[in-house]
Order: C-alpha cells, then structure tokens, then sequence
C-alpha cells in the first residue's frame, strides 16, 4: 500500500511537472519548428480568421470569383510582460531566396517605415548568419537610435524551412531578463531534421 501510494505521488509529480513544461510551447507543423516560450510570454494569436482572396477579371465584372487559393503566410505573434515581442512569419515558397538580399530589403524597408515617423533617428546594422539546430540562418540585427538613451532593437533570423521562408523577430526596447530568456528560448528550438 506504501508503495502503490508513492508511486501515484511521484506520477503525479511528474504530470505537474510535465504539464508546467509544455504550458508556453509552441509547435508549427508547416516547418516542424517547436519553442518553448519562457512563462511571461503570452500569445496574441485571438482567433484569427481565414483570408478570403477575391479576384477580379475586370473593373466592371459584378460577381467577383472567389479564389480557391488559401491563405499562404501564417503569422504567430507572442509579448512577454516587459515590452519584448517574439514574431514569425511563415510563407509557403519553393523559390530559391537569397537570405541575405531579402534581409537587407527588408531592414531597407523597415528603416524607411519607421523613419516617416521620426526622420532624425539613426539606424546601425549588422549581419552575420547563425546555426540553430542544424538549420542555417542569416541573421540581422538592427537598433533604432531615438536618442536621450532610448532605442529600439530588432534582432531577425531569416531562413528557407522546407518549401517555406520563415522569418523570426525579437523587438524590444531595454535588454532585460525577459529579452535575454526569449532570445535563450529561440536558440533553443528544435525543427525536425
């Protein structure tokens, strides 16, 4: 009876401890990508519905034809409690994508959005590439100078993931305990060999 009484205890340790593991994981299936988001984070995903795309054969066609075609970039969005934000992009591509131009356009882009705000902000860049359980990476990482001690920081990793272009972003404002433990968290993902 002692027995069967401590191994119910330690199940039921070890379900709690299991469940409190897996309760900020996130798994995709497009790109077997799994994480493990540290417990601030929360996922702002609400309930997000289908696109609809609707094609039009002329300007003056009354019923427009529905597109069979689904939706082909998902987005997944997390935010820890500090002001960090964790974003992905994942879009169907069998294309050849050069890594690097498509980070440089992008940080072209979104230095030129962000400047219509504030002209006067500097922007630094670097560019290196990176390994993250056997999948290449062409990383960019770019901070936005507000001056008075205020920046902003977005690190993106940019990779070709099966027949998809995923694109994975860290912004914060201020390094802190959260950022470092969402940056630990990515680099610790697991995609599927």
């Amino acid at each position: 009876m002692k027995i069967k009484f401590i191994l119910s205890t330690i199940s039921l340790i070890m379900t709690v401890l299991t469940y409190g593991q897996q309760k900020n994981r996130y798994h995709n299936d497009k790109i077997e990508w799994t994480i493990s988001f540290p417990e601030s984070f929360k996922d702002m995903n609400f309930n997000k519905q289908p696109v609809q795309i609707v094609v039009a054969e002329n300007t003056t066609e009354q019923k427009p034809k529905i597109s069979n075609k689904k939706n082909e970039i998902e987005e997944i969005t997390y935010q820890g409690s500090k002001y960090n934000f964790f974003y992905t992009i994942i879009e169907n591509n069998k294309e050849n994508i050069d890594l690097k131009k498509k980070a440089e356009d992008q940080n072209k882009s979104l230095i030129e959005a962000l400047k219509v705000s504030n002209p006067k902000t500097k922007f630094e860049t670097k560019y290196s590439t990176e390994k993250i359980d056997n999948v290449n990476f062409y990383k960019s990482e770019l901070t936005m100078d507000l001056g008075n001690s205020i920046s902003q920081h977005f690190i993106i990793y940019f990779a070709k993931i099966k027949n998809y272009y995923a694109n994975f972003s860290i912004v914060y404002a201020n390094e802190n305990d959260e950022t470092k433990e969402i940056i630990a968290a990515f680099k610790n993902s697991k995609f599927a060999k």
